[in-house]
């Protein structure tokens, strides 16, 4: 179909200024933490005074759209609709505001496009600053074309894409309860390692493992000669790894040495969802890291992968990497404080036992994720046909 194509700022305003308040009214706050890279989801928010945030903050409405613009987050497709109980919210200083033109441009349309992944390599491109701190410009949002069909169609395609949303959304909770499952075992075999209620004996994180951060992504040093498929944080999700589409870069042979992966390492990731994890299986022949990730590689006379994937599993969900976490724009796992980590370490017939019935459930986990898989990738393939108009989406163009 002919549509127009517009600059995105010609139907949106980017980063509005904010409402003035009265001190004492209750506004939302949604920190990073809380927009999913997952389900691109507002998954908590907090209740603050006006007050307590007018200065240092990100101010939004309800029904704008969050988007994270600091690496790796932005990567990791980290943006939201903010369906918030206040009508302001405020939030970290690393989210783009996008608001919409109702009369022109429908939210959810809007959402789904800006999800793509197109978008997001794009994105990548046009970062600016220094490495750990690069960010997508204010710009590279100002002048995204859109393609830009009348109302009705965007609330087609909008509902078309949702209803996919939707199955993805079920497939994700049969994932979901098998994680549960993985979980529940893990604790009625070593109790809460949080508290560490069992009593076992506490080693280091650095003496029972060795932490190496991946290598440095500097475009300026790239060559053509053989590049190598690498992971990177958004390849790493909590117990299994997306390697449908790894980008390459450069490495010598020393790197190649320095940063290979081997059977049994696991990949941690230091920035983002701090501490989400998975553990390499081989999956692929010749794929590295980047510094995103720590490549952990425990120490097997005394813990195994499956354990320690498991024990940060507990960690990150219930608070308990909060003190060896490095915040400043953005929360960092670093080698030297993951070293410290306490890890309550069980009988290696124990840590055994675990993994038996672990194997066992990650057979079913194999099934779902493979059906989620392939849910995906119908889901990206609607989302091109979609925006390029090549949807059958008959009577809905307005008669003229």
């Amino acid at each position: 179909m002919n549509w127009e194509r517009v600059k995105l700022s010609d139907v949106v305003l980017i980063n509005p200024r904010p409402t003035q308040l009265n001190d004492d009214e209750t506004i939302s706050f949604v920190p990073m933490s809380s927009v999913s890279d997952t389900s691109q989801r507002i998954t908590a928010e907090e209740e603050r005074a006006y007050v307590d945030v007018k200065k240092g903050y990100t101010a939004f409405s309800r029904g704008d759209i969050l988007l994270a613009k600091i690496t790796p987050c932005f990567e990791n497709g980290k943006l939201a609709i903010a369906e918030i109980e206040n009508q302001n919210g405020y939030g970290s200083t690393e989210f783009h505001v996008i608001r919409v033109d109702k009369q022109r441009l429908d939210i959810r349309y809007l959402y789904h496009f800006l999800r793509q992944k197109k978008i997001l390599i794009e994105g990548e491109k046009k970062m600016t600053g220094s490495a750990g701190q690069r960010r997508v410009p204010k710009s590279f949002l100002e002048f995204l074309q859109i393609p830009l069909p009348p109302l009705p169609i965007q609330h087609r395609i909008a509902a078309v894409l949702d209803e996919v949303d939707l199955l993805r959304r079920k497939r994700e909770r049969g994932v979901l309860a098998i994680d549960k499952l993985a979980a529940a075992t893990f604790q009625e075999i070593f109790g809460d390692v949080v508290k560490n209620t069992r009593g076992f004996e506490i080693y280091r994180f650095g003496a029972i493992a060795t932490a190496r951060l991946g290598k440095m992504l500097d475009k300026n040093l790239q060559t053509s000669d053989e590049p190598k498929q690498y992971l990177r944080n958004i390849n790493v999700q909590w117990d299994r790894l997306k390697i449908d589409e790894l980008n390459t870069m450069t490495f010598t042979k020393a790197e190649m040495s320095k940063f290979s992966l081997l059977y049994g390492d696991l990949l941690v990731c230091e920035g983002g969802e701090v501490g989400r994890a998975a553990i390499w299986r081989d999956e692929i022949q010749d794929c590295y890291f980047q510094k995103a990730l720590h490549r952990i590689r425990p120490d097997s006379e005394k813990v195994l992968s499956e354990y320690l994937l498991h024990y940060l599993w507990q960690m990150a969900s219930r608070g308990g990497l909060k003190d060896f976490v490095t915040v400043a724009t953005i929360a960092h796992l670093t080698g030297e404080k993951m070293a410290l980590l306490p890890v309550p370490i069980p009988p290696m017939s124990e840590q055994i036992k675990f993994k038996t019935a672990y194997d066992e459930i990650r057979e079913q986990q194999a099934a779902h994720s493979k059906a989620l898989s392939e849910l995906d990738s119908f889901a990206v393939s609607l989302q091109a046909r979609a925006f390029a108009g090549e949807l059958a989406l008959r009577n809905l163009e307005p008669a003229y």
